[in-house]
């Protein structure tokens, strides 16, 4: 694979670009479950009844 990756630029390019991608939908994905997490675990903190 690695081979594959440094024979050209432009596989390198679209490695780099594939990796931040994925990233980026991982950590959105992540980031969106947390939030729900929390803002339920805020609610219920914050709760003058509880």
């Amino acid at each position: 694979m690695f081979t594959y990756i440094a024979a050209d630029l432009s596989n390198m390019f679209n490695f780099i670009g594939y990796t931040y991608l994925a990233g980026a939908t991982t950590g959105i994905i992540i980031y969106r479950i947390l939030w729900a997490h929390n803002e339920i675990k805020f609610i219920r903190l914050t709760d003058p009844l509880h």
